[in-house]
């Protein structure tokens, strides 16, 4: 009974014991340098009421008899593990990162004394103590020879209050990174470089650079001190969007964009055959009738079309619907026809929304030979009521040798046209290859027009004058390589390459101009398009009223690419960075704008010293400007020192 208490009580004591020692180390948690303990326990003797015995003839041996006395506390443990290196506001303390121990002495170095506690300062006379006056022990740098001999007897670390210790400017610095040459890059972007409206030339400077020049990156400083890169096209086959997901652009990928409705209407202020006249007709709009069909025999946007039994406009119309959508078994024309205003000529219209193919966008129009509705004839009729009579003479095949039927539809008729192209829409399509778009003169400033140059092919006044005569009114693919080529394209197809009038360009007066159109991509990223209502007074005339120009209303539709053979898959994700564009943008209206372009972009701080100890950080940004053709990536490091 006595011994079983006595063991209890022994553990009890033994337990308080180790509790003393873990409420030591709770206590010192907070004590720089401080080494935890661990308390060891061991068995006490035991009491032997029975001796063992050894094995005997017949009869096995016996283990002894003993009863445990209970537990001590045989010895307490230092554990020596690596603390956290911590941060503090005093220059004086230092910390060891590893094995090893400071040396501190009361006596000038005759005694040593060892500790991890690296809680120092400086007392009166310079010496390096610690918290219980003990001096640091050690040697001093030589700062002749910016050496130190470790080889002699550690001393007293003695640091002159009074001491001037030039400063060591940096020299060299050194960065290791992984750059991301994935498609999602998160946070880890900046917006496309600003670009402004003139090809060529840096408004901000008034200097003539190029844009695309990949091998110069220009640098300006802000009013608050910052660099910044300005006027840079970057390959457009390295943006992201706002969420930080790589477009993908690849070549031959692309956007329609639709500046205006694509809008035609057959020849009018002609009068249209009535049936209830009983006087002779001659030269009206005649579409057919149940007693006389007429064939409808046409090709828009390389769609055929043809009925030999059109019995008036309506059905005319009803026919030519059927193919405006696509089907199964043949492309569509994306054109819809109505009745126009005075109910003898159709409207046909376009929207440039439907469709990513050639065939569905702006209008092609022909009307071939064999079509003899909605031309002028002759008809004379005879007798009255229900003895009236009528005879049909096609007027346009009376006419001349060529007996051209088709000519009537077409406003031009008088030059035997057939034919009419109405431009509103254009095709944008990237190419991984350089692009070098030809130079042109541009009205809101840069170089002066030079008149003397206006017919030397190739110059920027010739391609201008070109330009005023309908150059860009043709359906040619508008290749783009960098943000410049696709913003300078845009700008220039806007004042230049849109059938705003629906004349189909044969009238090249210079009404179809829209020269206030103005496409920049600002410092946040976006394409901006402003359509006010001031157009530049043309070179070479000071009225500006001789121009014939003015500002047009312009109808977005923007929608995605593909050719007709299906090999290039359309970029969702680069058409939808341009729906920002879609809706009217009426002349002084605000601006459009699409989302946000970025770049990938890792920056990195770097602590130099200058030459007065000054601290300054040093960021460096790397920057993704383009895509190889074999896959690769290409990035520009900036560096920016302040």
């Amino acid at each position: 009974m006595m011994r079983s208490l006595w063991s209890g009580v022994s553990g009890l004591q033994a337990h308080q014991t180790a509790m003393d020692v873990e409420g030591n180390n709770i206590s010192n948690v907070n004590t720089t340098g401080f080494k935890y303990s661990r308390a060891d326990f061991g068995t006490m003797f035991s009491q032997t009421v029975k001796i063992a015995t050894a094995p005997t003839d017949g009869r096995g041996g016996q283990n002894p008899l003993q009863i445990g006395l209970g537990v001590s506390v045989s010895s307490t443990t230092r554990i020596h593990s690596q603390g956290s290196i911590q941060t503090t506001d005093k220059n004086t303390d230092v910390a060891i990162n590893g094995d090893g121990f400071f040396m501190v002495s009361d006596d000038g170095g005759l005694t040593n004394y060892l500790t991890r506690s690296g809680d120092f300062k400086l007392d009166a006379y310079g010496n390096f103590v610690n918290n219980a006056g003990y001096v640091v022990q050690g040697w001093n740098i030589n700062w002749d020879t910016q050496s130190i001999d470790s080889s002699r007897s550690p001393q007293n670390i003695f640091i002159d209050p009074g001491m001037h210790i030039p400063a060591a400017k940096s020299t060299e610095v050194a960065i290791k990174a992984n750059l991301n040459s994935g498609l999602n890059i998160g946070t880890a972007k900046t917006p496309i470089y600003a670009l402004d409206s003139v090809h060529g030339y840096n408004k901000k400077t008034g200097e003539t650079k190029d844009e695309n020049d990949t091998g110069i990156t220009q640098f300006y400083t802000t009013s608050k001190n910052s660099v910044e890169v300005t006027e840079k096209g970057v390959d457009c086959a390295s943006l992201f969007n706002g969420s930080g997901t790589g477009l993908n652009l690849r070549e031959g990928q692309g956007i329609w964009v639709s500046y205006a409705d694509a809008k035609f209407s057959t020849q009018t202020n002609q009068k249209g055959f009535d049936k209830n006249n009983v006087e002779n007709q001659d030269n009206v709009i005649f579409w057919g009738d149940p007693s006389k069909p007429t064939k409808l025999d046409i090709t828009i946007n390389g769609i055929h079309i043809q009925n030999d039994n059109i019995t008036g406009i309506d059905e005319a119309i009803k026919y030519i619907n059927t193919y405006t959508v696509p089907t199964d078994s043949r492309e569509g024309t994306g054109v819809k026809a109505v009745k126009n205003k005075d109910g003898t000529g159709i409207d046909f219209i376009n929207t440039n929304a439907d469709g990513t193919t050639d065939n569905m966008k702006n209008i092609d129009l022909t009307v071939n030979n064999g079509n003899t509705a909605g031309e002028l004839w002759n008809i004379h009729t005879t007798g009255n009521g229900e003895n009236k009579t009528f005879d049909w003479q096609n007027a346009a095949a009376q006419t001349g040798p060529d007996k051209d039927n088709g000519t009537n539809w077409i406003p031009d008729a008088k030059n035997n046209k057939n034919n009419v192209h109405i431009v509103t829409a254009h095709k944008y399509v990237y190419t991984s290859s350089p692009v070098d778009l030809p130079p042109l003169y541009n009205p809101d400033s840069g170089a002066n027009y030079d008149n003397a140059k206006a017919d030397t092919k190739g110059t920027a006044e010739n391609n201008y004058k070109l330009a005023m005569s309908g150059s860009y009114l043709n359906t040619n693919t508008r290749t783009f390589h960098t943000t410049e080529d696709l913003r300078e394209l845009l700008q220039r197809d806007a004042r230049y390459g849109v059938d705003y009038d629906g004349s189909g360009g044969f009238e090249v007066d210079g009404r179809d101009i829209n020269e206030g159109v103005k496409v920049t991509i600002s410092a946040s990223g976006e394409f901006i398009i402003s359509n006010p209502s001031e157009q530049p007074p043309r070179p070479g005339y000071t009225n500006p009223t001789q121009t014939k120009r003015e500002a047009h209303n312009i109808n977005f539709n923007i929608t995605s690419y593909t050719d007709s053979d299906g090999k290039v898959s359309t970029n969702e994700a680069f058409t939808n960075i341009f729906k920002g564009f879609d809706g009217n943008l009426n002349v002084g209206n605000s601006n459009r704008k699409s989302e946000q372009l970025f770049l990938s972009a890792f920056s990195a701080g770097l602590e130099i010293y200058d030459s007065l100890g000054s601290k300054h950080t040093l960021e460096v940004q790397f920057v993704k400007q383009s895509t190889t053709q074999d896959g690769g990536n290409e990035w520009q490091m900036i560096i920016r020192v302040p």
